[in-house]
């Protein structure tokens, strides 16, 4: 797996998206918020930006602890009028080109949209949370279905990057593809339970030192793991799989890459519970070599072209605009 700078930066171009999605719902009556701005007569107000700074900040949360998006508050306004700028720009475009979404697509996507949810009752919570109607909820897909195929209409058919323009990618990009240290390991866990009295505790504590015992005078672990562990990771005999440092709570990622292939660890307490750790691979850091992150190269550039390609196209739509700045520091 390349780089986590990699897969941050791209959330954050996800994030940062170019046209303003679903999101909460505020009716435009007398004192709901005040007109910013206007894009060929029609408003966008500081309700509309705090709705989209909602919706933006909720996408970045994933990436950035609250004190970064904090930090960030500016940009992230700035963002949002821009998304709202070219949601409008884009609406306007679409319906003068004549793109057209029927029914019948939109309930396939909406069926779609609904089978990710576990009932009625938590989609319709969904719906509220998001301010919406399901009638509303139906619009507000059919509009952003509109924009996607007409920004689709500018990109479906930008060449594929060429084998010279990866390389270079590549080798320019170099620190983007280091892999660190990794292991593979496999556990037994005692789990707690909410509740768990000291007694219980020591009870638990006293069954992973039993097959800690079991373990270190040669049971076999993994069938050992399937019938005493807690996490589901039994029923493949306590193998966790490879991961790099970070990726587990301290307490065990310590325990686990100090361990020699093949060692086993004494019990380790996390919040978890209780561990028994058997290191079975180590891979030194090293370099992901070009083969292996072809595929991901090609999809970056592609989705930088895409992203070219459309920021030209609105900005020859901002052009052709009538665009008003009615409060701000950039009113005029």
């Amino acid at each position: 797996m390349y780089s986590r700078r990699f897969r941050a930066a791209a959330a954050l171009c996800l994030a940062l998206v170019l046209v303003a999605g679903c999101g909460k719902k505020e009716e435009k009556e007398a004192g709901a918020g005040t007109t910013l701005m206007t894009v060929d007569g029609a408003e966008i107000t500081t309700v509309d930006v705090e709705n989209e700074v909602g919706r933006l900040s909720r996408h970045l949360a994933a990436s950035y602890p609250p004190e970064q998006l904090q930090e960030m508050r500016a940009q992230v306004e700035e963002q949002a009028r821009e998304n709202l700028v070219h949601k409008i720009l884009l609406e306007k475009a679409a319906e003068k080109e004549g793109i057209a979404i029927s029914e019948d697509e939109v309930s396939t996507r909406l069926a779609s949209y609904k089978s990710g949810f576990p009932s009625e009752e938590a989609y319709a919570e969904e719906l509220q949370g998001m301010g919406l109607s399901e009638e509303e909820f139906r619009e507000e897909v059919k509009g952003e279905w509109r924009i996607e195929k007409l920004l689709a209409s500018r990109t479906e058919n930008l060449p594929l990057p060429s084998e010279e323009e990866i390389a270079l990618f590549y080798d320019s990009n170099r620190n983007l593809f280091q892999r660190g240290e990794s292991i593979r390991a496999s556990h037994i866990l005692v789990m707690f339970q909410d509740g768990d009295t000291d007694a219980i505790k020591a009870a638990k504590r006293d069954s992973i030192e039993s097959i800690h015992g079991q373990v270190v005078g040669g049971s076999d672990f993994a069938d050992l793991a399937r019938r005493c562990s807690g996490c589901p990771s039994a029923k493949n005999g306590g193998d966790l799989g490879w991961f790099e440092r970070g990726r587990m709570v301290e307490a065990f990622e310590q325990a686990a890459f100090a361990l020699g292939n093949g060692e086993v660890s004494p019990v380790v307490e996390t919040q978890f519970g209780y561990h028994v750790i058997k290191a079975t691979e180590r891979r030194p850091a090293s370099e992901a070599p070009l083969a292996e992150v072809h595929d991901a190269i090609v999809r970056e550039l592609g989705r930088n072209a895409q992203r070219n390609v459309i920021q030209a196209y609105l900005q020859s739509l901002r052009e052709q605009a009538d665009i008003r700045i009615l409060s701000g520091p950039d009113a005029g």
